[in-house]
């Protein structure tokens, strides 16, 4: 789609306007629901050993935050996970105490 917007002349960069004379016009790049396309097509992709899903998705995250923002998702469950578990530990034995 990013294609045909700059094929009508607009573009979503604006040093891009300035240089090559097309129409700033960022708002046309937006697209309701990227945000929900962008994780289904993505979590297709981290799944995909043979590289189909090999492209970034214009208008949303690129891939390496959405990757990175998973990593931290899972560690951050972790830590909480951890510590419930310790906290769980901890009130057993001070009711055994």
């Amino acid at each position: 789609m990013a294609g045909a917007l700059e094929g009508a002349g607009l573009t979503s960069d604006y040093d891009k306007s300035q240089e090559f004379g097309l129409t700033y016009a960022p708002d046309d790049f937006k697209i309701k629901g990227v945000d929900k396309f962008a994780n289904s097509y993505y979590m297709l992709r981290h799944n995909d050993r043979s590289n189909f899903f090999s492209k970034d998705i214009e208008g949303a995250e690129l891939y390496g935050a959405y990757a990175n923002s998973i990593r931290g998702n899972l560690n951050a469950d972790h830590n909480e996970n951890k510590q419930s578990s310790e906290d769980i530990k901890n009130s057993y034995l001070e009711q055994l105490e």
